[in-house]
């Protein structure tokens, strides 16, 4: 049985932009963006490999309750593919990898 590889590290941050710089510096080159209303995300390549996906959370996220909703005591989102490292708090402080991937092969 093939062993499992990695596909992807994401990263929450504080400031995307930021970040993206900081990964151009190694090489790596924007692939991919998308932005909603809960958060801003850029994935990077370095030559073929996807490797990283950089998620920050939009400011307006916490304040705005309109996108979380309780039923059954279950934590729903209007945008069930986005998952942030920094949900049950009121600010993200510290950029953390908090998602790895894998890639696998029956």
């Amino acid at each position: 049985m093939p062993e499992p590889v990695v596909h992807h590290l994401e990263v929450c941050v504080c400031d995307a932009l930021e970040a993206l710089d900081r990964f151009k510096k190694f090489g790596f080159q924007l692939f991919a963006k998308r932005i909603t209303p809960l958060c801003k995300q850029f994935v990077l390549k370095h030559g073929e490999a996807v490797f990283f996906v950089i998620t920050e959370r939009q400011p307006d996220y916490v304040a705005d309750s309109t996108w979380k909703k309780v039923q059954d005591g279950v934590v729903s989102r209007a945008e069930p593919l986005t998952t942030l490292c920094c949900e049950d708090s009121n600010t993200h402080e510290v950029d953390t990898v908090f998602n790895l991937a894998f890639s696998v092969k029956k």
